[in-house]
């Protein structure tokens, strides 16, 4: 059976049944401003990834893939300690798997910005946005350490946006995120955003609530 769900910023269309019947969810999700990510999140941190396990809920009716973030930084809201948990649909135990189309569990080890919806509501996906309130921290001997996507595209910038006529259905970047995409020969190559930077934007975001990118 098919269900429609809307969190806040967020449409999920999900195959949810009083009981597990099948593997897949289907999802579609709103694309958001960047400014919206920002003013929608409770809760920002900065964090490494210290563990994920996958296990199913008390009463066994699906499975939730469990992500444990040492915070280094809060940016916004109060994370009430230096781990939060994170949880995200699906996942695989023993040889079941639950596989949710256009979910990205972040990793051990990896290294990033996460701003969460609501730290007190259990949802689909923790994440303002999907991946849109996700950014990994990479660094490499030529651009240091940077900002880039789930999907490791280098973001080169934030720009102001209005909002759209229409709801749009997210790519998972947010409007006004510019990354850099595979460059053709001959192209020049734009320095991705530094870490710093990206950060000094985020925290003036949370702190003016304004929706407006500083200039």
């Amino acid at each position: 059976m098919t269900e429609l769900r809307k969190n806040t910023g967020v449409i999920a269309a999900a195959l949810l049944a009083l009981l597990f019947v099948g593997p897949n969810y289907a999802t579609t999700v709103e694309r958001l401003g960047f400014q919206d990510v920002v003013e929608r999140s409770e809760l920002i941190v900065e964090g490494t990834v210290e563990s994920v396990h996958s296990e199913y809920d008390t009463e066994r009716r699906y499975i939730w893939t469990h992500v444990r973030i040492r915070v280094s930084n809060t940016i916004k809201g109060d994370p009430a300690g230096d781990e939060i948990t994170l949880k995200f649909v699906g996942g695989t135990v023993n040889d079941l798997t639950l596989k949710v189309p256009s979910m990205n569990y972040p990793a051990v080890g990896d290294s990033g910005m996460y701003f969460v919806e609501s730290p007190s509501r259990a949802q689909l996906h923790p994440l303002t946005g999907w991946d849109q309130g996700h950014y990994k921290v990479a660094s490499d001997g030529t651009s240091g350490q940077h900002i880039t996507t789930p999907d490791g595209l280098p973001v080169l910038g934030i720009r102001q946006t209005q909002p759209p006529n229409e709801i749009e259905i997210s790519a998972g970047i947010a409007r006004g995120v510019e990354v850099a995409r595979p460059q053709r020969a001959g192209q020049i190559v734009q320095s991705p955003m530094q870490v710093t930077a990206f950060r000094a934007l985020v925290e003036a975001l949370a702190r003016e609530g304004n929706n407006e990118v500083p200039e």
